[in-house]
């Protein structure tokens, strides 16, 4: 699955304004601020970007996409699809604590009802794409449950950040599948089995998130 691509002023527009979250976090961010570093009027980005919220929208939509591509491209992605979805959780949690800005930005994001619900949006479109051989039926209730889950630790990500609590990335994602595990039924002997914690070595996590820092800025 390859990202979504932005062209045109549309594209610089986005990357000027995700370097500026960095700089400044979102919600200090302003429509006057993506213009002047883009050098054009308001009106220009706000024609393109109606809403804000659409910086974060289509953020968190390349986050995953490429977070796919990071393990496709080093043929490390597995045919299993709760092993895959375990994989792609690991590297989401540990770019967005990968450093003291991104800290802050995803705290501005976690901060925000709106802006969460869109990140819980991308993680359930993402998510259930993939199924194949599923029920409608068994399709929402995936949906949900990845609702449910992902809901559950952005909440615990705001509780943290918003305290200055130390988190260990592996250990949340650990926490967020465990989570993932109960409220899909998935038996706890098969669970072990694929979802191991060290599927990802230190050089992949460090690899990965060199990886989606260039993609992403």
């Amino acid at each position: 699955m390859s990202a979504r691509k932005t062209t045109g002023p549309a594209a610089v527009m986005e990357s000027k304004a995700r370097r500026l979250f960095l700089e400044k976090g979102f919600a200090k961010t302003s429509y006057a601020d993506i213009a002047a570093a883009c050098g054009v009027e308001k009106t220009n980005v706000q024609k393109h970007f109606p809403h804000k919220d659409l910086f974060i929208d289509h953020f968190f939509e390349d986050l995953l996409d490429y977070s796919d591509e990071f393990f496709a491209k080093r043929d490390m992605l597995p045919d299993d699809y709760y092993q895959a979805l375990y994989l792609v959780g690991q590297i989401h949690f540990a770019f967005l604590l990968s450093s003291p800005e991104l800290r802050r930005l995803t705290l501005d994001i976690v901060s925000d009802r709106k802006l969460t619900e869109a990140m819980i949006s991308q993680d359930v479109s993402w998510a259930t794409k993939y199924l194949e051989g599923f029920s409608l039926e068994e399709q929402q209730t995936f949906a949900d449950n990845v609702a449910v889950v992902m809901g559950g630790m952005y909440e615990l990500l705001y509780r943290k950040l918003s305290t200055g609590s130390p988190i260990d990335p592996e250990s949340f994602q650990q926490l967020a599948m465990n989570l993932f595990v109960f409220v899909q039924g998935i038996p706890s002997s098969d669970a072990g089995e694929r979802f191991l914690p060290d599927l990802l070595s230190p050089s992949d996590f460090a690899d990965a998130i060199a990886f989606l820092t260039d993609r992403m800025f």
